[in-house]
């Protein structure tokens, strides 16, 4: 669809979410995976001033229903082939009053989202809003407990598209964006955003798959997406890419997971690309960037500059300023940050005490003002009374020849509080046993860095965002 067919399609089916009451100001939530029909209900929803709640598509009913009663949406838009899903978890929420099906020109119990998009109406004007009015609300993915909802203001999601689009991504009118991160996800709302922002050609994918997601990058000329680190992983081990011409690339972003210098100038060569990264979370992005001029002078493993107009504080233990090199909780506070959870006094008290944005997640900053990051506070080891950090442990495993993945957690010792435990996921055809991959680990490591306890598996547990449940992991080893 060109952008004109675009505004007009979101226009029409505007002019019928109007018609059934939807209002400025309005949740529509819907649970629809990537595919023009999200991207023309989104605008459509912003064209009346409503407020969208993109759910994700792999989220189960009673999950659903747990948001929908969190945000109160007038109205809940899906797939016609989950309508009876759908009904069932919007049946405990009053408010929400309309059911929108796509997939279908006739739908029993609905509204059919084709229909809207075909219909003849009276065009209903874009409505006014102000900068700090609520743009979308978002919820998080919830690895550290119940979602909490992320509300948007529209200045908020203006900055954060210009400053991803213009200077970090620097798209053009002639690039081509690949999106495979879930709409529901502030990944792929960014690339939704900053693909119309630049006047770029953008491509969905409903779902991540090996073989669609080749056959996109070959037939649709890409130049740019932005995935998590086991993309990179995937595009640089999988067989079956040697067979696809992957030559258009001009710039990849990896984020959402620890990618190391070496991983990312790996996948520069080899694919001959400019691969950039950058540190963020739903609550606002980006709090750093590390741009592709980066490589060369950038300390390894930083996850770039803080980002103009943007603050950080590193804070101790103590809840003191730390010092530079010294590891502490990542505070922020910037424009393009939130400043409070929807409608969760209580979260946000304690998230956004004193005016900043307690991050949860432990990092340093050097004197040349690079940021590093160390994981969560939540995933830190305590061994014999030394801090371990994952991350670090996590860096050096995957560095060993045979490794794809790695997750380290510690699990409760009755001798030294916490042990190390390592769980590996071993590439396509290596041989790894545990005594190879301790003795790797002394070698690089300080003696009580060393993992004791090791795991092979075919995968590690991710939700449906992709992130690790460390959570499962301790379990296991229980």
């Amino acid at each position: 669809m060109t952008f004109a067919e675009s505004q007009a399609a979101a226009s029409r089916v505007a002019d019928g979410l109007a018609g059934l009451g939807v209002g400025s100001g309005d949740r529509v939530a819907f649970q629809i995976p990537n595919s023009p029909v999200f991207g023309l209900l989104q605008y459509a929803i912003w064209r009346l001033g409503a407020v969208p709640v993109p759910l994700h598509p792999a989220a189960p009913p009673p999950e659903v229903t747990r948001l929908l009663q969190a945000c109160q949406p007038v109205a809940l838009a899906g797939l016609a082939a989950n309508a009876k899903a759908l009904a069932q978890a919007m049946a405990p929420v009053p408010a929400c009053q309309h059911l929108l099906l796509a997939g279908s020109e006739q739908v029993a119990g609905g509204h059919s989202i084709e229909g809207l998009m075909e219909a003849e109406g009276d065009a209903v004007e874009p409505a006014i809003r102000g900068p700090e009015d609520l743009g979308s609300l978002l919820y998080t993915s919830g690895t550290t407990g119940m979602p909490k909802g992320v509300p948007l203001g529209l200045s908020t999601i203006w900055y954060q598209t210009e400053f991803m689009a213009d200077r970090f991504w620097q798209l053009e009118p002639s690039d081509v964006v690949l999106m495979i991160a879930p709409g529901s996800h502030l990944f792929g709302q960014t690339l939704l955003a900053t693909a119309a922002w630049s006047g770029a050609r953008l491509v969905m994918l409903p779902r991540f798959d090996p073989m669609a997601l080749l056959q996109a990058l070959q037939e649709e000329r890409v130049t740019f997406f932005a995935g998590v680190p086991t993309l990179a992983q995937f595009l640089m081990t999988a067989p079956m890419v040697g067979s696809f011409d992957l030559s258009s690339l001009r710039r990849v972003m990896f984020g959402g997971a620890p990618m190391t210098t070496a991983e990312m100038q790996a996948f520069a060569d080899r694919f001959d690309v400019e691969v950039i990264t950058g540190y963020g979370m739903t609550e606002g992005v980006p709090v750093s960037y590390f741009s592709a001029d980066m490589m060369a002078e950038a300390p390894r493993d930083s996850v770039g500059r803080i980002t103009q107009g943007t603050e950080v504080r590193i804070v101790n233990e103590s809840g003191e300023i730390a010092a530079a090199d010294e590891v502490g909780e990542i505070w922020v506070r910037g424009p393009q940050m939130v400043r409070q959870y929807f409608e969760s006094p209580e979260e946000t008290a304690v998230a956004f005490a004193d005016g900043w944005y307690h991050t949860g997640d432990l990092g340093q900053v050097d004197e040349a003002g690079y940021l590093f990051l160390h994981g969560r506070i939540s995933d830190l080891i305590k061994r014999k009374g030394y801090a371990v950090y994952p991350v670090e442990v996590e860096t050096i495993l995957l560095a060993m020849p045979g490794v794809a993945e790695v997750a380290v957690v510690g699990v409760p010792d009755e001798t030294v509080g916490q042990e190390i435990k390592a769980t590996i996921v071993p590439r396509q055809g290596a041989e790894l046993t545990a005594q190879a991959v301790e003795a790797f680990a002394r070698e690089n490591l300080a003696a009580y860095k060393v993992p004791r306890i090791i795991e092979f598996r075919e995968s590690l547990p991710k939700n449906y965002s992709g992130k690790v449940m460390r959570s499962e992991l301790i379990v296991a080893a229980g």
